[in-house]
């Protein structure tokens, strides 16, 4: 019997390590393929190109035609910031100025992949309800972290506060994560 228990142990460790990886290569592939689609989309605009330049963004946004307003920072070993035309198309210079100081931030700090690798205990435990408030705190606090240097490299509260409104006021859609 001890010789069974530890084969039954063994065996219940070894599917779920299994059920685990096959969790996060299902993650990968979702994350994959959201960012080809995204890019089947891909619209290629000049009009926020100085702006994209004067920040240090060159070759880190893509412009997305879509009638839906967003911009989120997304992937994992090759980050990008994609925004939509919507977005473009009714925020002001400045608010698009803060739009992208704010997604340089979570570029520049790697967010995607520290969310995506905080994700993977919950993933691992889910019976764990701990876990996703913890991981909806960090992904709060990293936003308002995105948000504060956006308003002090902008020196001024107007602009992030005037996206937050057009964003309130129209349907955005929320990143994957």
């Amino acid at each position: 019997i001890p010789q069974q228990i530890n084969l039954i142990l063994i065996a219940f460790i070894a599917m779920i390590i299994l059920v685990f990886l096959a969790r996060v290569l299902v993650t990968i592939i979702k994350i994959h393929r959201m960012k080809n689609n995204l890019m089947k989309n891909e619209k290629k605009t000049r009009n926020i190109l100085p702006l994209v330049e004067k920040i240090g963004l060159k070759n880190k946004v893509s412009i997305i035609k879509d009638a839906r307003p967003f911009a989120f920072c997304l992937g994992i070993r090759n980050p990008r910031i994609y925004i939509s035309t919507k977005t473009v198309s009714i925020m002001t210079k400045k608010q698009l100025e803060a739009i992208l100081l704010h997604e340089k931030y979570h570029l520049e700090h790697a967010d995607s992949l520290t969310l995506f690798i905080g994700s993977l205990p919950q993933l691992l435990f889910p019976f764990f309800p701990i876990l996703p408030k913890l991981l909806e705190r960090y992904k709060i606090e990293r936003e308002i972290k995105a948000d504060k240097q956006a308003i002090k490299e902008l020196r001024t509260t107007r602009p992030v506060i005037g996206v937050l409104k057009k964003l309130l006021e129209t349907h955005s859609v929320s990143p994957i994560f």
